[in-house]
């Protein structure tokens, strides 16, 4: 099979320990198939397509399954027992990636640049697209989404990347609603 044409696979839910990571554990067979390593990254194609980092899923990942995330689940459109297409990505580095931050971040004291830091972190090494929803552990799991990248498509952040998370308008809902639609 060759790499444009990818693999079905049966989605299950990721081991706790992945929650929030944007990984997708895979059986060797399926490794072997696509011409993936880990580390690489994949599309995973169900009602929407989705990025995320490949990584071998040992016994326990049934040939035929791939272990996703609540997150990953949520992006791609699928849910646990529903099938997926899985295709080989490649990425660019980014060189810039803008987010928009939850509302509950809004009525926080914490400093921007701190917020920032923060995503960097736990974006760095990570495949992401505009469009995907990705959650920081270092902000009490709260989910950003992605909105540009530079360059578009397929980005990782790097240390090198700059990670822009866009301020709030204003603390209540009507505010940041009227913000959002002036954007």
């Amino acid at each position: 099979m060759s790499d444009d044409a990818g693999l079905t696979l049966t989605v299950r839910s990721a081991e706790k320990r992945d929650a929030g990571r944007g990984i997708a554990r895979l059986p060797e067979g399926a490794i072997r198939e696509l011409g993936v390593l880990s580390g690489d990254t994949v599309v995973i194609e169900g009602e929407t397509a989705t990025v995320a980092k490949v990584w071998p899923g040992g016994h326990d990942v049934a040939s035929g399954a791939v272990l996703i995330d609540a997150d990953t689940r949520a992006n791609a459109g699928v849910k646990v027992g529903e099938t997926v297409r899985v295709t080989k990505e490649s990425v660019s580095e980014a060189r810039s990636v803008t987010l928009k931050p939850p509302a509950e971040l809004g009525t926080v004291d914490i400093a921007h640049e701190t917020i920032e830091t923060a995503v960097k972190r736990g974006l760095r090494d990570r495949p992401v697209r505009a469009g995907e929803g990705v959650r920081i552990e270092r902000l009490a799991g709260s989910r950003f989404v992605v909105t540009d990248t530079d360059p578009d498509g397929t980005v990782r952040v790097t240390g090198s990347t700059t990670v822009t998370v866009r301020p709030h308008t204003g603390r209540d809902s009507g505010d940041e609603s009227a913000g959002d639609k002036l954007r």
